[in-house]
């Protein structure tokens, strides 16, 4: 039942910090996974201070590993990726040559012999 608990905790990799990110990203849009990420970080260092404060040595670590992963893993929200121009990729080489205008032979086309 304690690990039930504490998995409700909004702490990075924990059940209730995928819930938070949800509802604050709904209502905050992309901004809510920063703030998401900041509640993450200060509760699990409160709860290693917690932990370090009753004597116990392997939880402060566990929760300052949840803080640390919460704040490294953090990306900025970007606009979303637009396919490369084939042009202005660095291994695409030189532009093609325009296609070269018809003679007017090729435009007339065969004369007929009748």
């Amino acid at each position: 039942m304690v690990w039930g608990l504490v998995n409700w905790l909004p702490i990075g990799g924990l059940d209730g910090s995928k819930m938070l990110r949800e509802v604050l990203v709904k209502f905050l849009g992309p901004s809510g996974d920063l703030h998401a990420r900041i509640i993450g970080v200060v509760v699990a260092a409160g709860a290693a201070w917690f932990f370090w404060r009753l004597g116990s040595t392997l939880a402060p670590l566990i929760f300052l590993m949840f803080a640390l992963t919460d704040l490294f893993a953090y990306r900025r929200p970007t606009e979303p990726r637009r396919p490369a121009d084939p042009a202005t990729r660095p291994d695409a080489g030189p532009p093609p040559d325009p296609p070269a205008e018809p003679s007017q032979d090729q435009i007339a086309g065969p004369e007929d012999d009748h």
